[in-house]
C-alpha cells in the first residue's frame, strides 16, 4: 500500500496490473479543491479576496514559518528508556536508524522541517508509516499535508483510520484507506473541530490579505505611472483626434518606472488634477508595519528572527532569543514529543524507548542553564540528590553513580545570643581520637628511645 502511495509524490507509473499503469499527478481532499503533489504548484494569486498560498507568496509568513521550522529541525534527539528515563541502549538502535533516514528522500532534519511547515501552514501533518504489523517498528516515514486526509469513524464517532482520494490523469478516481496504526496525526488544537487542526494563518488571514494587496497596489503604482491616477482638464471641447493625441502623449512621457517625476507640459490651458491619494497620505508604511507585527504575533515569532533590529540592543536581543525558545519553540517540541509517545513509541515494540529533543546545547538557553545549575547546587547542599535535581531542572546531563544519595553539609554550627559559635560537645570516641592525635604513639616511643640513649 505504501509503495503505491509513495508513487503519488514521485508521480510515477506502476507496473502492477491492478493499477493499470496509471499516472497519478493529482490528489483530492474529498472536496471540490484539488491539491497537487508534484509537477504543479498552486497559484499565489488571490481568490475571493484571499491569498491562496501565503507561504509561497508572502514574505512575513514564509519567514515566520521558516524561523520555527528550521530552529526545531536542527535540534538533535536523545533516546531514553521509558522505565527509568536513562539513556537507551540497544533497544533504541533501530529507532535511531529509522529517524536518521526516515525515507529515501529525507533525513531527520528534512523530516522535522516538513512536519513543522505542514503544521504551521495547514494546522496538521500526517506521517504515513510503512510497517508490517501494527506494533512493529516502521521501516519508512513519509510526511504529508494533513488536509488531504479524511477520518474514518466507527459507530461511536471515534477515528479508526484515514482515507485519501486520488485522481488519475485519465480522470478516474480511487480512495486509499489507512489503518490508524499506519498514520501519525500531528495537529494544533482546533476548538471548532477537535478531530482536525487549526493553523495560525486563520487568525492572521486579514493582515496577510491587506499586506498582499498593499504590495499589489504598490506594484501597480510603479508599473502604471509615477503619479497616481488623475485627469487632465481643459476648458474647451476637444475633438476625438486631439483627445487621443493628448492622452497618448501624456502616457508616453509619464507612464512607467523609468519616466517617474519627469517634467510635464500641458498645452491649451490644460490642467492635471490628481484623484487618488498617495502612499504617504494613506499611511502606507505604517499599515505595512502593523500587518507585519500582527502576522508575526500569530506565529509568536520576534522580529529579530527575521533580521529586523528596530529599537533592539544586545541585551534585549538576548532576552528575545531566549523567550523565543522558551515560549514558542520548546512548547511545539513538547507537542511533537507527546504525539510521538502516545501514537508511536508506546504502541510499538516493547514500549520502552522514546525520543526527546536535546536543548542542553542551545546557545540562547545557556544563561538559563547557568541559573539552573546555581539553584541545583543550593538544593544539593540542602540534601536533595543530584540525579533527581538533574531530572527536575531538565538539564539532560548524564546520570552519575551514587547520584541518588543525599548529602548534608556538616560544618554548620549554631550561634548563641551573644554571637558566639556553639561547637558541639565531643563524644567519647572523638575525645579518644583527639587525645590520640595530641599524643601520637610515634612521638612517645621516640621520647623513650632518647631517654634510654642518655
Amino acid at each position: 500500500m505504501l509503495k503505491f502511495f509513495r508513487g503519488l509524490i514521485e508521480g510515477k507509473q506502476f507496473e502492477d496490473s491492478s493499477h493499470m499503469q496509471k499516472a497519478i499527478p493529482v490528489v483530492n481532499r474529498m472536496s471540490t479543491t484539488q491539491w497537487f503533489f508534484t509537477g504543479t504548484s498552486r497559484s499565489a494569486s488571490s481568490l475571493n479576496g484571499k491569498v491562496n498560498d501565503p507561504y509561497a507568496s508572502h514574505a512575513w509568513v514564509h519567514g515566520a514559518i521558516e524561523a520555527v521550522a528550521m530552529n526545531i529541525s536542527q535540534t538533535p534527539l536523545i533516546w531514553k528508556n521509558s522505565l527509568d528515563r536513562q539513556a537507551a541502549s540497544r533497544d533504541s538502535l533501530k529507532w535511531e536508524k529509522l529517524f536518521e533516514s526516515p525515507n529515501p528522500d529525507m533525513g531527520l532534519a528534512q523530516l522535522l522541517e516538513a512536519t513543522l511547515i505542514y503544521i504551521l501552514h495547514y494546522g496538521e501533518c500526517m506521517w504515513v508509516l510503512d510497517r508490517t504489523t501494527k506494533t512493529g517498528i516502521p521501516t519508512e516515514i513519509w510526511p504529508y499535508n494533513g488536509k488531504l486526509f479524511e477520518p474514518l469513524l466507527d459507530k461511536k464517532d471515534n477515528i479508526v483510520g484515514w482515507e485519501i482520494e486520488v485522481t488519475y490523469s485519465d480522470g478516474t478516481r480511487e480512495v486509499l484507506k489507512f489503518d490508524r496504526s499506519e498514520v501519525l496525526h500531528f495537529k494544533l488544537f482546533n476548538p471548532y473541530d477537535i478531530k482536525r487542526g487549526l493553523s495560525p494563518l486563520s487568525a492572521a488571514q486579514l493582515g496577510i490579505d491587506q499586506d498582499h494587496f498593499a504590495n499589489e497596489y504598490n506594484k501597480a503604482f510603479f508599473i502604471n505611472g509615477a503619479l497616481p491616477s488623475g485627469v487632465v482638464e481643459v476648458e474647451e471641447q476637444l475633438s476625438d483626434e486631439v483627445f487621443d493625441r493628448m492622452r497618448q502623449q501624456f502616457l508616453d512621457h509619464h507612464q512607467g518606472v523609468s519616466k517617474a517625476h519627469t517634467l510635464a507640459i500641458l498645452e491649451g490651458g490644460a490642467k492635471y488634477k490628481q484623484l487618488s491619494v498617495s502612499q504617504k497620505d494613506m499611511e502606507f508604511l505604517n499599515q505595512k508595519k502593523w500587518n507585519r507585527d500582527e502576522i508575526l504575533a500569530c506565529f509568536k515569532v520576534p522580529k529579530m528572527e527575521l533580521g529586523i533590529w528596530d529599537d533592539l540592543n544586545f541585551a534585549l536581543a538576548k532576552v528575545q532569543a531566549r523567550e523565543f525558545w522558551v515560549k514558542t519553540l520548546i512548547p511545539k517540541m513538547k507537542l511533537i514529543e507527546y504525539i510521538w509517545w502516545s501514537q508511536l513509541f508506546s504502541l510499538s515494540g516493547n514500549g520502552q524507548v522514546f525520543a526527546e529533543f536535546d536543548t542542553s546545547k542551545i546557545e540562547a538557553l545557556q544563561g538559563d542553564v547557568a541559573e539552573k545549575i546555581e539553584m541545583m547546587f543550593k538544593l544539593w547542599q540542602m540534601g536533595y540528590p543530584v540525579n533527581r535535581l538533574n531530572e527536575r531542572f531538565n538539564l539532560n546531563l548524564p546520570m552519575i553513580p551514587n547520584g541518588d544519595a543525599s548529602y548534608v553539609m556538616n560544618n554548620v554550627y549554631q550561634v548563641n545570643e551573644k554571637g558566639e559559635i556553639q561547637f558541639p560537645a565531643p563524644t567519647a570516641n572523638q575525645e579518644g581520637n583527639t587525645s590520640a592525635r595530641e599524643k601520637p604513639p610515634g612521638k612517645e616511643k621516640k621520647k623513650d628511645a632518647d631517654s634510654q640513649a642518655k
